[in-house]
């Protein structure tokens, strides 16, 4: 039987530099976002950022957020990346609304309003009112955005900039008017933040580095320097994860106090996203298309399972399954490798979503795919305008997920 990781809330928050250091540039802004009632395809203006050279040093009280309850606020919900909440969205999946953000990008939703990253001429976050697809605010940025935000005690937290891109920084924003309250440079791109006990973790492109910034400034903590560019992290434990790299790429655990190396595993491939469960990390591997689990405790390999295809970022799980989806199907895997079921579909889905009832997956066959998580039969499809490249975000008994076309979509 499974368990799912633990909410962490560890102590630590005033820690000291790591054992490797690196410099954060970090200023703090005055910029406020225009708030906007316009209707779902109305537009928005944007205000012009206005930087002074005040820093801030005050003390962060962050509440770790609760897993999978009080809406998906974080990458896959929670620090541990589960991609778990309880309560699942309607079988019919109808639309509740839609839309167009200007941009494909990422989901996270808090307290009433869904928060949707995005690229190309628009470049940014986006606020949508949950309950009519209203645009809140928006907040532009000079460079596309491959990140979750995170949203935490009234403050919002991005990355920006992309792994071809030299214009990458974490921003932090409040989340009822979107007013920069602080940017960190971060040169190429930062990917989806975990958010907790007053820190702010992020994988960058600068140095190959993982860093932890103050929550509350943007300052620098500790960072720690891998062999290869760095993704997405996790949390549980106190011990952070995260891989890097390219087909030499490592998986990586850290105090996340301080930054001290735990332990360090070759598993020769492209990582993006942990998932964590009971005593396991798992990752989707890149060039091998395969799920790969490694002991939380010493990185050893547990486990691998693959049946050809290219599968999402990451994997989710319930505490009960761990449910891997790829190109031409889902699997739902035991805490051993071992296969509880498997069903094939047409088209790749993406990092899937699971609740008590139901794992949900967006499909580049323009659709958003349900299926029964006690033996994988197909429940119910909802269709979207391009195809689905993103996992979705589920709140409330509402599920969200931004298309390949810019389209956000509410489904109950």
């Amino acid at each position: 039987m499974l368990a799912l990781a633990g909410s962490t809330g560890f102590a630590g928050c005033n820690a000291t530099e790591g054992t490797t250091t690196g410099s954060a540039t970090t200023s703090t802004t005055a910029t406020t976002a225009t708030r906007s009632t316009s209707s779902p395809t109305g537009s928005t203006e944007t205000a012009t950022e206005t930087e002074t050279t005040t820093e801030t040093a005050t003390e962060t009280g962050t509440t770790p957020v609760p897993e999978g309850t009080n809406g998906w606020r974080q990458y896959q919900a929670d620090y541990s990346k589960s991609g778990y909440v309880a309560t699942a969205v309607s079988d019919d999946l109808a639309e509740r609304w839609r839309a167009d953000v200007d941009g494909m990008g990422l989901c996270t939703v808090a307290d009433g309003t869904v928060y949707a990253t995005t690229g190309g001429d628009r470049s940014g976050l986006v606020a949508v009112d949950a309950a009519d697809g209203s645009v809140e605010w928006r907040f532009e940025t000079s460079s596309d955005s491959i990140s979750a935000p995170a949203i935490v005690d009234g403050t919002v937290y991005f990355g920006t900039g992309t792994t071809l891109g030299t214009d990458g920084a974490v921003h932090a924003l409040d989340a009822d008017d979107g007013a920069q309250v602080w940017r960190t440079e971060a040169q190429r791109f930062a990917f989806s933040p975990v958010v907790a006990a007053g820190l702010v973790f992020v994988g960058t492109g600068e140095g190959k580095r993982v860093v932890a910034l103050e929550a509350s400034s943007g300052e620098s903590v500790w960072s720690y320097e891998a062999d290869g560019v760095t993704y997405g992290v996790g949390l549980a434990n106190e011990t952070l994860f995260f891989g890097s790299g390219g087909k030499d790429g490592s998986v990586y655990a850290v105090d996340a106090t301080d930054g001290t190396e735990r332990w360090q595993a070759g598993i020769d491939d492209i990582t993006y996203m942990p998932t964590l469960v009971d005593d396991l990390v798992c990752y989707c591997t890149v060039y091998a298309e395969e799920l790969v689990a490694l002991d939380v405790d010493s990185g050893t390999e547990r486990w691998r399972y693959g049946v050809g295809g290219s599968p999402g970022n990451a994997a989710a799980t319930d505490g009960s399954s761990i449910y891997y989806a790829y190109d031409g199907g889902m699997s739902a895997l035991q805490s051993d490798g071992s296969e509880r079921w498997r069903t094939s579909v047409d088209g790749r889905l993406a990092t899937p979503a699971v609740t008590d009832d139901r794992v949900y997956a967006a499909s580049t066959e323009s659709a958003i795919r349900a299926f029964d998580v006690a033996d994988g039969a197909a429940i119910g499809r909802g269709d979207i305008d391009g195809k689905g490249q993103f996992t979705p975000a589920i709140a409330d008994e509402s599920l969200y997920v931004v298309s390949e076309k810019g389209t956000l979509y509410a489904f109950e």
